[in-house]
């Protein structure tokens, strides 16, 4: 996901550098193919001699490239996936497709945010600016747009209900200082209640995930005014009130944009921008455990949350796509090559997100 956790997966940007960019890209999918395990969005991408484009590419269990899907010019876009089910972000729209339809919402707003979230069956893609547009998605239905008057700083889902934290930016759109809200997302928002919300807080994650309890929404933040080193925070809300209680938990700042906050039994987890994941107790702990050390600071090597795994994207040769348990760090899927992938890029490309694909349950 924006490499959502992709984010995907939202705001930072790995470089790429090749050569040789594709002259005659293949035809955009229209279904998502049986064989996709998982997705790889790149943004500045040349086509047909145009350059800009984001495109998502979609490769099967020998990382063979099966589709993919073209957007506009944008440096902004991601991927997120539930079970039989892709929403990527290309550009200014977000396309949900599954094995038999594809469906393209436009976002019609030049985002300063844009993130992605996801529980075992359901996934919501954003888009902030002073307002926000959302699109709601779950396997087997039309996908729901909804917009808020005001800006989205970090959503995601308890049980079926996704829900998001929406305010007034401030003047460099890193975090929000007035007028926040909690929202139950849905086809017509609806405003829970005010959130407390500390002066100047921000949360990098753009992620809330939901506690064992179902009720409680947990998201971690930082003070934009805060040293470089300091400590993190845990936001907890009631979803039924927006009440919030806080407290200090032992996770070093990253100094950059993290790369996904996930909830695993009764833990939170968090891939930071070094490719370390930290693990915390939801309730009563403050001291969290670093858990595993994916390649530390190695700019050949992307690194975000997708779900209960981490996805790992090397974009200099030789190219490979991986998978790891996010809980332990044992290797799950490969590393598999991307033969295509020095045959898509060129100086200038970004990769913008990445996400693995589950399977639908077989009946």
């Amino acid at each position: 996901m924006r490499l959502s956790t992709r984010i995907g997966s939202v705001g930072l940007i790995a470089v790429l550098a090749g050569t040789n960019a594709c002259s005659t890209p293949p035809p955009d999918l229209s279904v998502l193919p049986p064989t996709a395990i998982a997705a790889i969005s790149f943004g500045g991408m040349i086509i047909g001699g145009k350059a800009g484009r984001v495109v998502t590419v979609v490769i099967d269990a020998v990382g063979a490239e099966v589709g993919r899907f073209t957007g506009r010019r944008d440096d902004r876009g991601g991927a997120v996936a539930v079970p039989g089910t892709l929403i990527t972000t290309t550009g200014t729209d977000a396309i949900t497709v599954d094995g038999t339809r594809k469906s393209v919402t436009p976002f019609e707003m030049t985002a300063t945010s844009w993130g992605e979230a996801a529980t075992t069956d359901r996934a919501v893609t954003w888009w902030a600016r002073d307002t926000s547009r959302y699109v709601l998605s779950r396997p087997g239905a039309s996908p729901v747009v909804g917009e808020l008057p005001t800006a989205i700083v970090a959503a995601g889902f308890c049980g079926d209900k996704a829900f998001a934290l929406a305010g007034d930016w401030r003047t460099n759109h890193s975090s929000i200082s007035s007028g926040v809200g909690l929202y139950e997302l849905r086809g017509n928002p609806r405003r829970i209640g005010d959130a407390e919300f500390a002066e100047f807080a921000e949360f990098p994650d753009n992620r809330l995930v939901c506690d064992a309890d179902g009720v409680t929404l947990h998201a971690i933040g930082r003070s934009s005014r805060g040293a470089r080193g300091g400590r993190a925070t845990l936001h907890s809300y009631n979803s039924r009130d927006a009440r919030r209680t806080v407290r200090t938990v032992d996770i070093p700042e990253a100094a950059n944009r993290l790369f996904g906050l996930t909830a695993i039994g009764d833990r939170l987890f968090r891939l930071d921008s070094t490719h370390k994941v930290w693990s915390v107790p939801m309730r009563g702990g403050t001291v969290a455990r670093k858990v595993w050390q994916g390649r530390q600071n190695d700019p050949r090597y992307l690194m975000v949350a997708s779900g209960d795994r981490a996805v790992e994207v090397r974009h200099l040769a030789p190219p490979t796509y991986s998978e790891f348990d996010l809980a332990t760090g044992r290797r799950l899927v490969g590393p598999l090559p991307l033969p295509w992938l020095p045959g898509v890029i060129a100086d200038d490309v970004w990769v913008l997100g990445a996400t693995a694909i589950p399977r639908p349950a077989k009946p």
